[in-house]
């Protein structure tokens, strides 16, 4: 099998030339990095799964950063735990960090509308709490999804390939 330009040679023989198929490059790049975006949501995730969930009322809520970094929405919020309250502010709201300003202003708005919201927290430390939503079904499905697709891609290009 001689490999040209535009594809591969060799099948019996006969000279086939099958133009590169850009497509599947283009969606094997594309899942691949909402898997790799996906898995890190998870990851990030994770440790909350098992904390417990009380109800938190929010204090403050403001949007942080520039254009160059990127804006991100903290939050001040208290909750009370096993007779003691809590404090917190936390600049890892569930959404963000956020690219425009404007993004991160409506994001910060759905959390001021919102005066109790739910706080996950460590059992073993209540200081330790996050306000970030416990379902991860969403992101396990588009997991999924971007996973097929690599795979699909690939295994295009390896037909193309061969």
């Amino acid at each position: 099998m001689v490999l040209t330009s535009y594809g591969a040679r060799g099948f019996m023989g006969s000279a086939f030339e099958a133009p590169i198929p850009w497509g599947s490059l283009v969606i094997a790049v594309v899942a691949g990095i909402c898997a790799w975006q996906l898995t890190r949501s998870l990851i990030r995730r994770h440790p909350t799964r098992h904390w417990k969930q009380t109800a938190g009322l929010v204090r403050d809520v403001r949007v942080d950063g520039d254009d160059r970094e990127g804006y991100t929405v903290c939050c001040t919020y208290r909750y009370h735990v096993a007779g003691e309250d809590y404090l917190m502010a936390r600049a890892d709201a569930p959404e963000g960090p956020f690219r425009e300003r404007a993004w991160a202003e409506r994001a910060a708005a759905r959390l001021r509308d919102k005066p109790a919201l739910p706080v996950f927290f460590d059992p073993l430390n209540p200081a330790d709490s996050r306000i970030e939503p416990v379902e991860t079904g969403a992101a396990w499905f588009g997991l999924v999804l971007a996973v097929a697709a690599v795979v699909a891609a690939l295994y295009h290009l390896q037909q193309w390939w061969l």
